[in-house]
């Protein structure tokens, strides 16, 4: 019998195979789908013996595992069996109403490597860990260690990211959804709209979001040839190419191009795009990677496709601008009541453009002027 085994959705592969080293190489035993039901097996049958000859059931908690049909089959079993055989880790802030608010969870959301290894390992406390008979990873398909999912890729340019983002919940589901049917159109999407909307703010959190999917992504400012130019040769140099095809221009682009068309796991972003000529030559033939472009102009439907960008919804206005101004804490409901009516007002002047909003916010005052 084996100590563990992990329960997750597809999406969340990344965190499932993280975990699963980990609890390896601290001396635990585990199953897990992606290396240890081999293709053409009887799938119903394996996960229910996998359920049956673990002790424990580690649930890769997030927003989409408790979508998951199949991952509340694999949960609910577990919890029928014995609720104290379910350990959820929590790999995002999402955490459902449901009956397992009773269950101990570890949260590993926000955390960076070394603190979420060890804050996994210290919080499994089963008592005596059943030591491998094996080497390490025996039954897996990988050939290195996996890479901690809320770590950039190696190659990787990106600005920072914005910690006060707010909402386009909708939004990055349905660029996620775009880029996950697969195909040439759908491997290129452009955010389209109006100046102030945040086209460039949700790039960035879809990057950094999904950045487990990609081994390289790349920041490219397209709104100005010569930038758009070095910032690829600067994409080689990452890439260790050698000098004589650094050297010039052309032909580092040309190889670019080529390594990107024969590799996969790549999103390429390009940043203020004007318009489709000025760019398209440097987008890949093939579909191997994601090509994403944030432009204010809405004609790029001859290169992918293109998702309409707008101004924020007054909810998430005002949940922006508490935020940012750190009024989200509730002092009492008397306080709360007054920062949201000041902040709708705040939202209502300014149009609920994102661009604004910040702008307003970052002045301390600002939000004061609209109280009452």
């Amino acid at each position: 019998m084996k100590y563990f085994f992990i329960s997750y959705t597809k999406d969340d592969r990344r965190w499932a195979e993280w975990i699963a080293w980990q609890l390896e190489e601290a001396g635990y035993t585990t199953t897990i789908q992606a290396w240890d039901f081999n293709p053409g097996a009887n799938f119903v049958t394996k996960m229910h013996k996998a359920l049956k000859e673990t002790s424990r059931v580690i649930m890769v908690a997030s927003e989409k595992y408790f979508d998951s049909k199949f991952t509340k089959g694999e949960w609910n079993a577990a919890y029928a069996e014995n609720p104290d055989k379910l350990i959820p880790v929590y790999i995002s802030d999402y955490q459902p109403d449901s009956l397992l608010g009773s269950v101990i969870y570890i949260d590993l959301f926000g955390l960076n490597e070394e603190d979420a290894r060890n804050k996994l390992l210290n919080d499994i406390k089963i008592g005596q860990s059943k030591r491998l008979s094996q080497s390490p990873h025996s039954g897996q398909s990988l050939s290195e260690k996996p890479r901690f999912p809320g770590a950039l890729p190696p190659v990787s340019n990106l600005p920072m990211r914005n910690r006060n983002f707010t909402g386009r919940e909708s939004l990055l589901a349905d660029l996620r959804t775009a880029f996950s049917t697969g195909g040439y159109a759908a491997s290129t999407q452009t955010l389209s709209g109006p100046g102030g909307v945040g086209k460039t703010q949700l790039a960035i959190e879809y990057s950094y979001r999904y950045s487990h999917d990609y081994d390289v992504i790349w920041w490219l400012n397209a709104e100005v040839p010569a930038a758009l130019a070095d910032d690829v040769i600067g994409m080689a140099k990452s890439l260790c190419f050698p000098d004589e095809i650094l050297n010039d221009t052309p032909t580092a682009i040309k190889a670019v191009k080529a390594w990107l068309e024969q590799n996969n796991r790549w999103l390429l972003i390009f940043d203020h795009a004007t318009e489709q000529d000025m760019i398209k030559g440097y987008i890949p033939g093939s579909p191997s990677g994601h090509v994403l472009i944030t432009s204010r102009n809405t004609n790029w439907n001859k290169i992918g496709c293109v998702l309409p960008v707008t101004k924020f919804e007054r909810d998430e206005s005002i949940t922006f601008i508490l935020n940012r101004t750190g009024k989200a804490i509730k002092k009492s409901e008397k306080d709360d009541t007054n920062d949201r009516n000041a902040a709708n007002r705040l939202a209502e002047s300014l149009g609920d453009f994102p661009l604004a909003l910040e702008q307003a916010c970052a002045h301390d005052d600002k939000m004061n002027n609209y109280k009452p």
